[in-house]
């Protein structure tokens, strides 16, 4: 089940950016189980999902990233992307020239990375703790 952070999370990126999305590695119809499961559709609209056994491409590819801010008609700049993977979503989301943040929730190293984590949310202000200072979203 999401999280109640992760529900906010989501509430405050749709109430404030054109689009949110779901890039996702998996069979389709077992990723699609689990996002219908998980309510997703409150916050992402079907043809902003991305499953990569049906795109041939699956995440670290960069491909996957660019194919998600296409259909999106964003810019790289304005696309942020929240992942719990350094390797699998927050590098290729950077390499993409995207903002990029961990949702650091495995007890790994925060200190070795000097990219934004979620320490703690605040709706009011959209407080990312990172490992230097605090960054403020650009919402």
């Amino acid at each position: 089940s999401l999280t109640p952070v992760m529900k906010e999370i989501l509430t405050v990126c749709r109430e404030n950016f054109a689009a949110v999305g779901v890039i996702t590695n998996g069979g389709v119809d077992s990723q699609r189980g689990k996002l219908e499961s998980l309510g997703v559709e409150r916050w992402v609209r079907p043809e902003l999902v991305f499953i990569s056994d049906a795109l041939g491409v699956m995440k670290p590819d960069e491909e996957i990233f660019r194919l998600a801010q296409r259909a999106a008609g964003a810019r790289a700049e304005d696309c942020i992307y929240v992942g719990d993977s350094i390797s699998q979503d927050v590098t290729p989301a950077l390499r993409c020239g995207w903002h990029s943040i961990w949702l650091c929730r495995r007890g790994e190293n925060r200190a070795r990375m000097g990219i934004a984590f979620i320490h703690r949310f605040v709706r009011k202000n959209y407080d990312v703790i990172s490992d230097q200072q605090p960054q403020r979203l650009p919402l």
